[in-house]
């Protein structure tokens, strides 16, 4: 089989530092890198190689960065605030962003309407063509010069935590998209909390956060807000916008991560929870006791190997075909007798492999 470097390391995971340090808090011990989601040389694309039929590709162009992040106050706060020149394409896309004055409030710098509707109908609800290849749905905050990200050590919770691939595969899924959903609920309580702890005024949070039945003006979809408009947005903040930000990051860069929960609330509490045992079974490498074929797609790519897909298509395996036929052999007997079994037959089928298997979901534990 191709395990492709799999056997997990237990070395930082590349977060940004915000996040790293939350997460670090939470978990009390350190992540594993994701090491074949190499977003600086994206695994995604095609390089020199022979393109398969049926395999996925993104744009080397584009990348994942086909998604506009909603940049939570504080995390805006801290790219103005980083002076270094590395950040200094980023810097000037928050600025730009702030001035066009489209999906700017004290609480985020979000997508426009427009953008939202696009990328749900798109990309959501679309064929999944477009992600990874529609230029003009590229991130603002994408330096095309060097095809890397321009805000890339204060990237939000989503652009933190999604890969294309995992070395866990399956349970590295669980993982991440685990952390995403308790990072972004984190994140939207932090950017509420640090408007009400600077006074920002009643009328002026309404406008921050509008009613969910209001519907949205023609401001909200594309244009850029008029004078009026922006002064009633921003209260006695008006024209120290880049200064609210900071000040929202300052708030919260004081903060621990067990305060940080004390003030999110119930549904960051039960996320943290899930996301602690999501880390337990990252970190677990024996195999299950007894196992049976879970569901999976083969696609054919040589007279040696298969091509198998199991949780998603962007991150399939190359396996042996022998390998795959041992599949049927695990039909609920005790996994050991099936490793020994093979092991007289002299198979290539072996404890280290069968976890790799348990991990993309070809096999599935009977308990």
């Amino acid at each position: 089989m191709s395990a492709r470097g799999r056997q997990p390391a237990i070395t930082p995971a590349g977060l940004p530092s915000i996040h790293g340090r939350w997460l670090d808090e939470l978990l009390g011990g350190p992540i594993p890198a994701e090491t074949v989601a190499t977003c600086h040389d994206c695994a995604m694309c095609l390089g020199d190689g022979v393109p398969s039929r049926d395999a996925v590709y993104f744009d080397p162009e584009v990348k994942c960065c086909t998604f506009v992040p909603t940049l939570p106050n504080f995390v805006v706060g801290a790219i103005l605030s980083d002076e270094r020149p590395e950040l200094a394409f980023g810097r000037r896309t928050i600025e730009e962003r702030i001035a066009r004055r489209v999906g700017v409030t004290p609480r985020s710098l979000a997508p426009s309407v427009l953008q939202q509707v696009v990328y749900r109908e798109a990309v959501v609800e679309g064929d999944g063509d477009v992600f990874g290849r529609a230029r003009s749905l590229r991130c603002p905050h994408y330096a095309t010069e060097t095809n890397d990200c321009g805000i890339w050590p204060h990237r939000e919770a989503v652009c933190a935590t999604w890969f294309c691939k995992h070395v866990r595969g399956r349970v590295g899924h669980r993982f991440w998209s685990t952390a995403r959903r308790l990072l972004q609920s984190v994140e939207r309580d932090l950017a509420c909390w640090s408007l009400l702890q600077l006074g920002m005024e009643p009328e002026v949070l309404v406008r921050s956060y509008p009613p969910e039945d209001e519907r949205p003006s023609s401001d909200d979809v594309e244009s850029r807000v008029d004078d009026d408009t922006w002064r009633l947005r921003w209260g006695r903040w008006h024209t120290k916008e880049h200064e609210l930000y900071r000040s929202c990051t300052q708030l919260v860069m004081t903060l621990s991560f067990a305060e940080i929960l004390r003030i999110a609330g119930p549904q960051s509490a039960m996320l943290a929870a899930l996301t602690r045992d999501a880390y337990r079974m990252l970190l677990v490498t024996t195999v299950p006791a007894r196992l049976r074929p879970g569901k999976l797609r083969v696609l054919p790519t040589g007279p040696e190997t298969l091509r198998v897909e199991t949780y998603s298509s962007h991150d399939p395996l190359d396996l042996r075909r022998e390998i795959v036929a041992a599949l049927g052999s695990f039909d609920g007997r005790a996994t050991a007798d099936v490793l020994a079994e093979a092991a007289t037959s002299r198979s290539a089928l072996d404890e280290a492999t069968v976890r790799v298997l348990v991990d993309f979901g070809l096999l599935e534990p009977l308990d």
